[in-house]
């Protein structure tokens, strides 16, 4: 059965998901289908908080890694709050994402991991006041990292493959 679940649209015309048939309905019923518990979006920007709205809903979805997905905003961080068996979330250059979003990852009560790289509307603050809030503390060891800088051609290159 289909666990994990990695697409790279990065380079591509911003139609051109949609004409080979990949959308975000598709994706959505993709997801709601297969116990999928490692999604990884790599320029996804048809992916919106639509499809955030869905994955909050995935009753295994323990891995989320987010690149470069434009569309993403604050309503898709609060939705994926809610996503019931979330341990690991990577946001890079989600440009959509603001402080505002961040902060509703408070509620994610299985969050172990939260990585945030090049998302220019997220300050360390809030991605430490997250990290430090007892509500969403586990048992385990909790890891949170950040970086305020965009990635350089070369980082994007080994994000992105």
């Amino acid at each position: 059965m289909l666990e994990s679940i990695e697409l790279t649209f990065d380079g591509c015309e911003p139609l051109y998901p949609s004409e080979i048939g990949f959308t975000q309905d598709g994706l959505i019923m993709l997801i709601q289908s297969c116990p999928i518990r490692v999604l990884v979006l790599r320029g996804a920007n048809f992916f919106a908080d639509k499809g955030m709205k869905a994955l909050s809903s995935a009753p295994l979805l323990e891995t989320l890694e987010l690149v470069c997905c434009r569309a993403i905003t604050d309503a898709g961080m609060r939705f994926i709050a809610r996503a019931p068996c979330l341990i690991n979330l990577t946001l890079r250059i989600c440009a959509q994402v603001t402080d505002a979003g961040v902060a509703m990852l408070v509620h994610a009560l299985k969050l172990e991991s939260l990585i945030i790289e090049g998302c220019d509307r997220v300050s360390k603050k809030t991605v430490k006041r997250v990290g430090g809030s007892a509500q969403c503390h586990t048992s385990k060891t909790r890891l949170v990292q950040y970086s305020a800088e965009s990635a350089s051609p070369a980082e994007l290159k080994r994000i992105r493959y």
